[in-house]
């Protein structure tokens, strides 16, 4: 009967010696291991196929090298022209860029002003494919298109060809345009 209450205290006492990992902690090992680097206040350059690099200046950067992964937190990037012209800026909340090809997860509030076009782009979370210049939706999340003009598109499974300049939906669920 003793032996059983001293296994119970040293039980005891090594659960209560335990700690439950924090958010940052479950963060760090999103992919089963620390980062291979992490870095606060940084900057990160993405390749962009036939173009200028995007700038990213973020709060929080961890690359993960075995999975190609980095993961970026509270972004906001620009991506200028050969001449130094301001193409595109915008802001994510988070990002999982591919390392290996530059394709990007944006997610929590992403937006983006495309200046050449004067469109500004809202969505919770938008999925950029380097290589084809393409930016997608899910079918079912909600996308809006606003113009200077006021003219304004909301819909769900959104599709952007950054190449051609042409944007569609799925499926359009209002909007507002002005013709002159």
């Amino acid at each position: 009967m003793n032996r059983w209450v001293g296994v119970a205290i040293v039980a005891i006492s090594l659960l209560m010696g335990c700690s439950f990992a924090t958010e940052e902690e479950l963060e760090a090992s999103l992919y089963g291991q620390y980062p291979s680097l992490s870095l606060s206040d940084a900057t990160y350059l993405i390749k962009v196929a036939h173009s200028q690099p995007i700038i990213i200046e973020a709060a929080e950067i961890d690359v993960y090298n075995k999975e190609h992964k980095a993961v970026i937190t509270d972004g906001v990037f620009t991506q200028s022209d050969e001449k130094g012209n301001l193409l595109f800026r915008g802001s994510f909340g988070r990002a999982i860029v591919h390392t290996d090809n530059h394709n990007m997860s944006l997610e929590e509030g992403v937006e983006i002003h495309n200046i050449t076009e004067n469109l500004t782009i809202n969505a919770h979370k938008l999925f950029w494919n380097n290589e084809q210049w393409t930016l997608t939706g899910d079918a079912d999340q909600y996308t809006s298109i606003m113009n200077e003009s006021g003219d304004i598109l909301f819909g769900v499974g959104f599709f952007g060809d950054f190449a051609k300049a042409t944007y569609e939906f799925i499926t359009l669920e209002e909007g507002v345009l002005h013709y002159e």
